[in-house]
């Protein structure tokens, strides 16, 4: 993920890659999104170095790393810890007291309400550079499961602060999730293994890429009883979980080799992006229902009723482009904030950009309501609301 760049990085002869060139888009896409809220993260809070995603739990988005604040996403207020009275509410709504945080170079639990620190643990680094991908992890039943030195796995009680269970396995973890109320579903480089969430155990294994340099570089997409599986050059793997087998192989054709396929379902259709294309496919067949034009995607796909959200390289300014494919005609439609909406803030210094034009945003995978994104820059969470062009005042 490339580095939050700032607005005063632009302030000098930059001109929105919309208005410079038209390479993005004809329609600005202040014409589908209105900005309802903004509530600016605390100077202090660390996890402004790197981007995450929100978390929203019983309808409150909560705030990163210094808890000072959560939103009501009922009534956009915000609620403090602070505050005796809304405290009492955060409680009533979010009983668990543990809470993982995913800061730039380490994950983080701590008690929500008395900010008591769990457990810390530093992230990998590789080549200098810390990734996402470095420490997967998640926490259930009051227990952490993580991974470390790449190809061991730990279930640790950060109340107790004891070690419950270790493994270690042959080739490197690249990503696990809880999968009914006692099993761990965990693929490696080349394998997909199922595990006793209470002991760690091996209950079966399949292998899915069986030869060349390939690996599992995806997440594990479950619908159902079965697991959808990327893997380079080796295409979509359909897993059954309870025939223990590999029940169809898709997309193994064509130059798919060493990306990774972000997927999200919806009916019988899964979403999937890769690097330069959106694909619409049929959960049951495979089936290629449509694929979007080529565009150069940088981050993780959102989607809506009427469009797909995400952002792409933006060349000329260098700032990512938030951008908008219609799922009716598979193209992007709108891109970047700059219009009359969200004019510049200080043109008079030559800042002619849209501060929201200068921010790179991560939003849930999904809109939430069907009418609404809610997004992190990094320094403040926002609420937009989703309009028809037809709707615009």
């Amino acid at each position: 993920m490339k580095q939050l760049i700032l607005a005063t990085f632009f302030s000098i002869g930059l001109i929105s890659a919309q208005a410079q060139t038209g390479l993005y888009a004809d329609k600005s896409i202040a014409e589908i999104l209105e900005l309802k809220w903004e509530f600016p993260y605390e100077q202090n809070d660390h996890s402004h170095y790197f981007i995450k995603r929100v978390l929203v739990k019983n309808d409150l988005l909560i705030h990163h790393f210094n808890m000072d604040f959560v939103v009501d996403l009922k009534t956009s207020k915000q609620l403090f810890f602070s505050n005796p009275a809304d405290l009492q509410v955060i409680k009533s709504r979010l009983p668990d007291s543990l809470l993982v945080f995913d800061l730039m170079d380490k994950i983080v639990i701590k008690n929500m309400y008395t900010g008591k620190i769990s457990l810390t643990k530093r992230k990998y680094k590789k080549f200098g550079f810390i990734s996402d991908g470095d420490f997967p992890y998640f926490l259930n039943d009051s227990v952490l499961y993580y991974v470390e030195d790449k190809n061991k796995l730990f279930a640790f009680d950060p109340f107790s602060r004891k070690q419950i269970w270790q493994r270690e396995f042959p080739e490197t973890v690249y990503t696990f999730q809880e999968y009914k109320e006692n099993l761990i579903n965990m693929t490696t480089r080349t394998t997909f293994y199922q595990l006793d969430k209470r002991t760690g155990k091996t209950l079966w294994s399949l292998p899915i890429i069986t030869e060349g340099e390939s690996s599992l570089n995806g997440e594990l997409n479950r619908q159902d009883n079965k697991l959808y599986i990327w893997a380079e050059s080796f295409g979509l793997n359909v897993v059954n979980l309870d025939t223990r087998q590999i029940e169809s192989t898709w997309l193994k054709e064509g130059g798919n080799a060493g990306f990774t396929m972000q997927m999200i379902f919806e009916g019988d259709s899964i979403f999937a992006r890769t690097p330069m294309n959106v694909y619409c496919i049929s959960k049951i067949s495979g089936e290629v229902y449509w694929m979007s034009e080529d565009v150069d995607i940088v981050s993780e796909i959102t989607l809506s009723d009427e469009y797909i959200f995400f952002e792409q390289d933006g060349k000329e300014s260098f700032a990512d482009v938030m951008s908008a494919i219609s799922r009716t005609t598979h193209k992007v439609e709108y891109a970047e904030f700059a219009s009359e909406k969200y004019p510049p803030e200080d043109p008079e210094n030559d800042v002619i950009q849209s501060r929201l034009d200068l921010t790179r945003f991560r939003f849930l995978e999904r809109s939430y309501q069907g009418k609404y994104l809610l997004g992190d820059n990094g320094r403040s969470v926002y609420c937009f609301e989703i309009i028809e062009p037809d709707q615009e005042e």
